[in-house]
């Protein structure tokens, strides 16, 4: 993923915000995925379009960690969230 690609949730996924940590429903797989309270920030803030970058620096800002460690963690989440097609490429 490039850092500078936008980019934004797929639509078709359901989710509900419950205790500060977001579930996805995904009904095409049948399955529910209970996002940290990192990833549930992350997801609440692409309700926008933003880049990897624009990411890190939430993530940054919102939390007490080194950004080297949330360079890592934030990347390897959002691959993840790629790769199963939870958040697209705007």
């Amino acid at each position: 993923m490039v850092a500078q690609q936008v980019l934004t949730r797929n639509n078709e996924i359901l989710w509900k915000l419950i205790e500060d940590k977001v579930v996805l429903l995904d009904m095409d797989e049948g399955r529910a995925i209970t996002l940290n309270e990192v990833g549930s920030h992350i997801w609440t803030a692409l309700e926008k379009h933003k880049t990897q970058e624009e990411l890190l620096q939430d993530v940054t800002s919102a939390f007490d960690i080194d950004e080297n460690t949330a360079r890592k963690d934030t990347i390897a989440f959002l691959d993840d969230m790629l790769k199963r097609d939870l958040i697209r490429i705007a």
